[in-house]
């Protein structure tokens, strides 16, 4: 009997060790996750900051296009401007010599 007492004594411990490393493991297990957590949320700030960048950026990009075809109006009309000016010089130039 003693001897079965002793066995079971045995068994004990090892189960409380066994016991006691599973804790260890399950509170290592419980950091990670936690830092885990800390890292997809740092992770989803930055997509939602990615959102608002590409946001912005198609937002220039359509500024831009804006910015062109102002300029390239600005631009028709200067050379029509300017082209309107030398055939009325011309014109006149061509009058004053033919009188």
């Amino acid at each position: 009997m003693d001897e079965r007492l002793s066995e079971l004594e045995e068994v004990v411990v090892k189960l409380r060790e066994d016991v006691s490393n599973l804790k260890a493991f399950f509170s290592d297990v419980n950091a990670r996750l936690n830092h885990l957590e800390g890292d997809v949320k740092e992770l989803k700030g930055n997509v939602r900051e990615l959102g608002g960048i590409m946001a912005l950026n198609g937002r220039i990009d359509v500024d831009i296009k804006a910015l062109n075809s102002r300029i390239n109006s600005l631009l028709k009309w200067t050379v029509g401007l300017i082209l309107g000016m030398w055939v009325t010089v011309m014109t006149s130039y061509s009058s004053s010599k033919n009188t």
